[in-house]
Formats: C-alpha cells, structure tokens, sequence
C-alpha cells in the first residue's frame, strides 16, 4: 500500500536546532508556510489521515486538510529525548558524561537517560507498520503526519534497508514522502 508521509512544519525549537521530541510546540509561520506549500504540492485525494497527537503535526494536517477528521495514534509521537529534550544537537556529547553513546551506520548517537531507546522505537514503528496492514486496504488513499526521526525509520524499514540508515537524512526534512508500505 502506497501512504504519504508528511513531516510537520517547522517550530521554534526547529529553528534553534534543539531536540523537540515530546515537547508540544505550535508550528511558528515558516511552519504553517511549509504546510500551505505542501497543501499546494500534493496531488490526489486521501481519504484516511493519520496523525501524531502533538500540536504540529495536527496544525500542519489542519492546515493541509482542513475541518478533516484525523485518527490520532500514538505510536506515531516523537522519538523521546527524555533529559536531553530541548538540548541543541550541536551540543558537545562531552557536557553528557553520564549519557552512553551508541554507533549506528558509522555515526555516533548520544543516547538519553530516561528516554526512549532506539530498539522501543524501532518496534513502536514497526507496530505502526502492522496496524496501517491491519486496518487498511490497498485501495486507502492514506497520508500519515508525524516527525522526522519517525519518518526516517519507515522509510529504512519500507525499503528493507538498516533503521537507522536515514536517521540524518530527515532532520529538518520540509515537505512529504510518498512510500510503499
């Protein structure tokens, strides 16, 4: 099955380029532009719209589908940044001693103490995977909203590829992704 992914637009915590996460930030205007942009972008109609609880995701797919009804999933949240949240990522992994790091695909990761690990969010994505199989058919004009480390662990698993083979590739990702599912 065919599903659009639409990354939220930007925030102020974007902009700064810290760790948003579970912090429920409202789009700032560069974000509800981006959305208008997409709006204007997409082609074809969809009849099912999925979408993260968190005030970005749902203002962006108001913007682009406005007065819709949206099926809110909660697998779909941001990666949990526990006490790193709001932490910019330029931020020298040295001022985190007590943090692990991990290395994924040659790159290094600062992990969050009391956050989410990236194996619970590995299968909180593919738990969303079997519940759009599950739910849906193949004829579903499905668009799903959600961020960007979500994003990039569905398009790595819809392709077959590592997890994590897209992590830095959707930070700051605009616009929407098509992917077969």
């Amino acid at each position: 099955m065919k599903v659009l992914v639409v990354r939220h637009g930007k925030t102020d915590f974007n902009v700064g380029g810290k760790r948003l996460g579970k912090e429920d930030a409202d789009l700032n205007e560069e974000g509800k532009n981006e959305a208008l942009e997409i709006k204007k972008e997409l082609k074809g109609n969809y009849n099912i719209l999925i979408c993260s609880p968190m005030k970005r995701t749902r203002q962006t797919a108001d913007i682009i589908f406005p007065g819709r009804d949206l099926i809110i999933n909660d697998l779909i949240v941001p990666y949990d940044f526990g006490e790193l949240q709001g932490v910019p990522f330029d931020t020298p992994y040295s001022k985190f001693p007590n943090n692990r790091v991990e290395k994924h695909g040659g790159k290094e990761y600062l992990m969050p103490n009391k956050g989410e690990s990236f194996e619970e969010f590995v299968t909180r994505c593919k738990k969303f995977i079997k519940y759009l199989k599950k739910n849906f058919n193949e004829d579903d004009k499905i668009a799903v909203f959600t961020h960007s480390t979500f994003i990039a662990v569905l398009i790595a698993l819809s392709r077959s590829k590592p997890w994590y083979t897209y992590l830095d590739k959707t930070r700051g990702l605009k616009g929407s992704i098509e992917i077969e599912i």
